[in-house]
């Protein structure tokens, strides 16, 4: 074996390993720019030894693998810096825009609002007779209530913005998985076992890359090389070839929040990272304002209108309500199954609303219970007749019978506080209908129950804070919200270009060292040639023996 044949036979196998290598260090150059590309080597081994003249003779150079250089720990940081910064970049854009709608800083938000339709009560007490001051105060009112409806219509806007970019992140989502699962059965079939689909692997990693960005994951690798994801609550969004396609409904609130599905299981409260938690936590806190500057709404309309009720006008009328009465908000259950609808609810006596949200629910179809659901407690209870009025708490609700009876276990939502910013409307347009006098003898000059309306403005109403003392709450909360976002925001951004850089310095291409790899495998091409020139001539010397 110790031959000029084999010689050669050495040469070539360097020849051919070194020409295959300088290709693999050509394509790390070329693909150094290329976003996820993963740096390759090439993996030499020693060609089994042949045995002559009881001596072992090497056989040459042989390309063993080519391999992907990885960093697992580093690529397992970075997707979880990836789905933090999502998370928090995505909140903190979308409570910005709620933090401009309630922001009340130039002077012409809500609190400015209230504190001048009050200080117009204040200014009717001065001159109670005086039309000026009774029109300057409908005017006030007017604009008190046109404030609560845009905020509301501004909100509701947002929110169906939200829900919007939500359908459309769910569809990258489902997308990407289909990419991966793709991907994973490419793989599978070109390794089949025996080399490393390092540029299919680069693409996979990026796809899973922006898969933690919409959502938190957890990844496991297969032995043929399949990756499957879970997220974060263990439901698996790719398995091998297969997927689970996440899927978006709305809900039956008003306005409709979004709710996620996978695999049959709700998402929302099991996401802890991604964009689409971005959106859960935003879309939360735009319908916690929202509820709040509801109550508060509805809370400035029962106060009111409950002293307005009491006293008398310029024209000795008396009853009459300030702002347009409160709507009641309805709502049947999406579970329910029998065939009954709420034909009409009406507030009977706003001074006894309690302003908390109640639910008619029905044990049997003839058999019914009112819950007041932010107490849990009973506020009514009976037998049901369809059409027969169902009144508690200043309330009259009435179920009627449509395609059939109400079954077990229907349930019927009464707010009225749901809505309320928005419907919020001055129901006096007469200026001698503003009931500033206790008494009917007290008109013209009588002035006390302006007074009483007026001194609302430093009541503590909702709970124990003023109408504007809660409303600050609201602003405050948002504008914390907002500011923890942006913090978490940019300092997740900065960990993950962090984290970037520390995987590149790892896995990624230095032309530096590309550069000195190609000059060594050019010397040893140079000197696996220069072998084959050698034996080449040692064949002319025997070839030339006479």
């Amino acid at each position: 074996m110790a031959s000029l044949s084999a010689t050669m036979n050495i040469a070539k196998t360097a020849l051919l390993s070194t020409q295959k290598a300088i290709s693999v260090t050509s394509h790390n150059i070329a693909n150094a720019e290329t976003e996820g590309y993963s740096r390759q080597r090439v993996s030499f081994a020693a060609k089994h030894a042949v045995s002559f003249d009881g001596l072992l003779f090497g056989t040459g150079i042989t390309i063993n693998q080519i391999d992907r250089v990885q960093d697992a720990f580093k690529l397992i940081q970075l997707r979880d810096a990836y789905s933090d910064s999502a998370m928090y970049d995505t909140k903190a854009g979308n409570l910005k825009e709620l933090e401009s709608i309630v922001n009340d800083l130039d002077g012409g938000g809500l609190s400015s609002k209230i504190d001048t339709f009050f200080n117009a009560f204040y200014d009717v007490t001065n001159a109670p007779s005086s039309y000026a001051e009774r029109s300057v105060l409908l005017s006030a009112a007017n604009v008190l209530t046109n404030g609560f409806n845009a905020m509301d219509s501004d909100i509701r806007a947002t929110i169906n913005g939200i829900n919007n970019q939500v359908s459309t992140v769910v569809d990258q989502l489902n997308s990407f998985a289909t990419q991966v699962a793709s991907l994973n059965q490419r793989i599978a079939e070109t390794e089949n076992g025996t080399s490393v689909a390092g540029d299919l692997r680069d693409q996979r990693d990026v796809i899973i890359n922006q898969i933690a960005s919409i959502v938190d994951i957890k990844t496991l690798e297969g032995d043929v090389g399949q990756i499957d994801i879970f997220l974060g609550g263990g439901e698996y969004l790719v398995s091998g070839i297969n997927t689970s396609q996440m899927t978006m409904t709305h809900t039956n609130d008003y306005p409709a929040a979004f709710e996620l599905t996978l695999g049959g299981t709700s998402m929302n409260a099991n996401l802890k990272g991604g964009s689409l938690k971005g959106y859960v936590d935003a879309s939360n806190q735009y319908h916690t304002t929202l509820d709040k500057v509801n109550l508060l709404s509805v809370s400035i309309v029962k106060e009111v209108n409950t002293l307005h009720l009491g006293g008398y006008g310029l024209d000795g009328t008396t009853t009459n309500d300030f702002f347009s009465a409160p709507s009641v908000y309805t709502r049947a259950d999406a579970n329910n199954t029998g065939g009954a609808i709420v034909s009409s609810a009406t507030v009977t006596s706003v001074s006894t609303l309690t302003l908390n949200d109640y639910e008619v629910r029905f044990s049997s179809p003839t058999a019914y219970s009112v819950v007041n659901t932010s107490t849990n407690t009973v506020a009514a209870s009976g037998t049901y007749s369809s059409g027969a009025a169902i009144t508690f708490d200043g309330l009259s609700v009435t179920v009627t019978d449509s395609t059939a009876a109400p079954a077990a276990g229907d349930t019927y939502l009464i707010s009225t506080k749901t809505n309320a910013a928005a419907t919020m409307g001055v129901a006096l347009t007469d200026t001698d209908k503003i009931a500033a006098s206790s008494t009917s003898a007290g008109v013209p000059g009588n002035n006390v129950n302006a007074l009483a309306i007026a001194a609302l403005k430093d009541t503590d109403t909702i709970g124990s804070s003023t109408f504007n003392e809660y409303y600050l709450a609201i602003v405050t909360d948002t504008a914390i919200a907002v500011s923890e976002a942006i913090y978490n925001s940019d300092a997740n951004g900065l960990i993950v270009e962090q984290m970037k850089i520390a995987k590149e310095s790892s896995t990624g291409v230095s032309i530096d060292e590309e550069a000195i790899m190609l000059v060594r495998l050019q010397r040893s091409y140079e000197a696996a040639a220069r072998v084959l020139k050698t034996v080449d001539d040692m064949f002319d010397e025997i070839l030339n023996i006479r």
